[in-house]
C-alpha cells in the first residue's frame, strides 16, 4: 500500500468560527436555525494515554494505563521531569497541523477524550492545574480557528466510571460507590462549565465515557442528574451528551425519557463495536439492529454514535456513512491517530515504541517527539474514504 507523509498536505485557510448549537427535537440546529450534522473523529490517546494506541512498553500487570505511566515516570525522574516528558508527548501527539488535517478531511467535530488528572492534581480534590487547562484551551482555540466543534469527553472520571484501562485507572471502578468521587466529578464539570459557558466552539459536554461500571440504571441516572443540574446552574446553553451502560444492559433503551428528568438540550450517545465479528455482514447486523430501536424518535433527541470503527474495510465504511446519513445519526470515528502496530484503528499511523521502564530521559524525550504527525504516515487509500460530501 502506498503511504505518504502528511506535513505538505496541510494547507492554511481563513474560515468563520463555529455558531452556537442547540437540540431541537431530533435535530441539531445552529444559531441561524440551520440544521447541523456532526461528523467527526476522536482525538484518542492524546490527553488520556491508552497504551495499546501509543505502543508504550512494557505492558504488564502493573503498567496498563495513564495513571501507571505517570507514577512510573515520577518514580524514575521526579515530578518536574516527569511532567516535562508528558508535556513533550502531548505537544507532539497533537498540534496545530492536526486540526488542519481534520478540517481538510471535511470533519466538522472533534470529540476530545480527557483524563480528570489533566485538569486536577491526582487525589487532591479541587486543586486544579494551570498547565492542563491550557491544553484544553489550546484544543478549543484550534477548533475555533478551523471552524470545528469540540465535544469535551470526560473519558476518565475521578474514581473511575468502570474498571477498564480506558478510564486511565485500570481496576478502580469506585465512582458509583464513593460520594467523594461523585462530588469531585460534579465539581470538575462545574469548573469546565464556568470556563467555557460562553464559548460556542464547544458543542457540548460528554458527561461520562462508557460508564459500564455502574451497577444499576438508577446509580448511573442519579449521578447524571447531579452533574446535569450542577452544570445547568452555570451553563444553560451547551448541549449535554448522555451515554448508556453498554448493549448488555439494554443500551440507550435503558435511559429515562429526558422530559421525566427535566433534561433539556441533550443528546443520547452510544458506541457501536463488534469485536468478535468482522466484515460487511456483521456490521450490517450491528447497525440494522440499532436502527430498529428508533432511539431518536422514541426519546425525541438527536443520537450520537460517539465511537465506532470500520476495521479498515472500505465497504464497511461506505455502509456506515450511508446508514448514519439515512438515520440522521451524528458520529465521531475512533480514532484519529494510533500506532501502526495496532492495525487499522488510526487514520494517522505512528511508529514509536518507548520503553518507560528502561529508556533514559533523553531517549524518551526523543521518542515522544516522534509522535508528531510530520513523522507519521497514512495509507493513501484510507484518506480517500474520508472524501465526504
Amino acid at each position: 500500500m502506498k503511504k505518504f507523509l502528511l506535513l505538505a498536505w496541510v494547507c492554511i485557510n481563513v474560515i468563520a468560527a463555529p455558531l452556537w448549537l442547540h437540540c431541537c427535537g431530533t435535530q441539531i440546529t445552529n444559531s441561524r436555525g440551520e440544521k447541523v450534522y456532526l461528523r467527526g473523529v476522536n482525538f484518542g490517546a492524546w490527553l488520556l494515554n491508552e497504551m495499546w494506541m501509543t505502543d508504550f512498553q512494557p505492558r504488564c500487570s502493573n503498567l496498563t494505563c495513564e495513571i501507571d505511566i505517570e507514577r512510573i515516570l515520577k518514580k524514575r525522574f521526579g515530578n518536574r521531569k516527569a511532567a516535562e516528558l508528558l508535556n513533550i508527548f502531548q505537544n507532539s501527539y497533537i498540534n496545530e497541523q492536526d486540526f488542519k488535517i481534520v478540517k481538510k478531511l471535511k470533519f466538522n467535530c472533534i470529540r476530545l477524550p480527557i483524563f480528570y488528572s489533566l485538569l486536577e492534581e491526582n487525589k487532591k480534590f479541587g486543586n486544579y492545574k494551570t498547565s492542563g487547562w491550557k491544553k484544553l484551551d489550546f484544543a478549543i482555540s484550534n477548533c475555533t480557528a478551523e471552524n470545528i466543534y469540540c465535544i469535551i469527553d470526560l473519558h476518565g472520571a475521578p474514581g473511575g466510571q468502570s474498571a477498564d484501562h480506558t478510564t486511565g485507572q485500570t481496576g478502580l471502578d469506585k465512582l458509583y460507590w464513593d460520594k467523594k468521587f461523585q462530588d469531585q466529578t460534579v465539581l470538575l464539570w462545574k469548573e469546565i462549565a464556568k470556563r467555557y459557558k460562553n464559548n460556542p466552539t464547544v458543542a457540548g459536554y460528554d458527561l461520562l465515557n462508557e460508564p459500564y461500571g455502574a451497577p444499576t440504571k438508577k446509580s448511573l441516572v442519579d449521578l447524571y442528574n447531579k452533574i446535569y443540574n450542577a452544570i445547568r446552574e452555570i451553563d444553560k446553553k451547551h448541549i449535554i451528551f448522555i451515554e448508556d451502560r453498554g448493549p448488555w444492559h439494554g443500551g440507550l433503551n435503558e435511559l429515562p425519557l429526558p422530559q421525566k428528568m427535566d433534561w433539556e438540550n441533550v443528546i443520547y450517545e452510544t458506541h457501536l463495536y463488534d469485536f468478535k465479528n468482522y466484515g460487511l455482514a456483521a456490521h450490517k447486523k450491528l447497525i440494522e439492529n440499532f436502527a430498529k430501536e428508533k432511539i431518536s424518535k422514541k426519546y425525541n433527541v438527536p443520537v450520537l454514535i460517539g465511537e465506532f470503527h470500520p476495521w479498515g474495510d472500505s465497504n464497511v465504511w461506505k455502509f456506515y456513512l450511508q446508514q448514519f446519513q439515512s438515520n440522521k445519526w451524528h458520529w465521531t470515528l475512533w480514532t484519529y491517530k494510533c500506532s501502526a502496530k495496532a492495525g487499522d484503528w488510526g487514520i494517522i499511523r505512528t511508529d514509536v515504541s518507548p520503553d518507560i521502564l528502561k529508556d533514559s530521559y533523553s531517549e524518551l524525550s526523543n521518542k515522544f517527539t516522534r509522535y508528531n504527525t510530520k513523522f507519521s504516515t497514512c495509507e493513501e487509500w484510507q484518506f480517500k474514504l474520508f472524501d465526504l460530501p
